[in-house]
């Protein structure tokens, strides 16, 4: 699922093709109408934006990694290997999806999850609600509690946490940063490590929250000020 993943695969001697998946799918926005391209483009744009990467690097990264998809005939298998958290279930059931559209030729896929399977029906309709304009389709998709979603369903309630409170508008992530940094954790670094403790499956990367510190540091009222990069 990421470049740590990919590298430590072609060390260990593991032949053929690796692509990294690399798209934070649960920052932004994500239309599950699009096609790949479409949505790679729309991706590639809003990770630009946020400064996370060049337009053009991101955007031809993606192209790459989506020409390969789009010819998986050259290969005789291909085997998805991700772990059970919000970064990897969001990657793998956009993959499925994509899969059991036909889109990518009729090679053998397997599925290697840590501690999860995620058949393909599940991953199309969680797809389609997560890519949905209205949130409330991915609790409605947790009520049906059905067990082919396995830790997809932990993935997608963490995923529902972020969303702004209706008591105070601040996700969960911005509720735990603000609580470590209370405690006396005032670095970014101390903050991050701090918050990384309190996930049931770690998810979130240094960049990502990083960006949400900024955020709760830009507004008028801000929560949190900086002095020296100290919180």
């Amino acid at each position: 699922n990421g470049d740590s993943a990919a590298g430590t695969l072609s060390e260990a001697g593991v032949e053929g093709k690796i692509i990294a998946w690399r798209d934070v799918l649960h920052e932004g926005p994500v239309d599950s109408s699009l096609s790949l391209e479409e949505l790679s483009k729309e991706r590639a744009r809003f990770i630009a934006e946020q400064g996370w990467d060049d337009f053009a690097h991101v955007s031809g990264d993606f192209e790459e990694r989506d020409r390969v998809i789009r010819h998986l005939d050259y290969f005789d298998e291909v085997v998805l290997w991700f772990e059970d958290d919000l970064y990897d279930q969001l990657q793998l059931i956009q993959l499925l999806d994509f899969f059991a559209s036909g889109a990518g030729g009729r090679r053998r896929v397997s599925v290697i999850v840590v501690d999860g399977y995620i058949p393909p029906l599940s991953a199309e309709r969680a797809w389609k609600a997560f890519g949905s304009p209205d949130p409330t389709s991915i609790s409605r998709l947790l009520l049906e509690n059905t067990l082919a979603l396995q830790y997809l369903a932990r993935a997608l309630t963490r995923h529902l946490e972020e969303f702004p409170s209706t008591v105070n508008g601040l996700s969960r992530s911005e509720r735990e940063a603000l609580s470590v940094i209370d405690e006396g954790h005032d670095t970014p670094v101390r903050a991050f490590l701090e918050v990384a403790k309190k996930q049931e499956s770690i998810f979130l990367g240094d960049i990502i929250f990083y960006s949400y510190l900024e955020r709760l540091s830009g507004k008028q009222d801000a929560l949190v000020t900086w002095k020296d990069r100290s919180a």
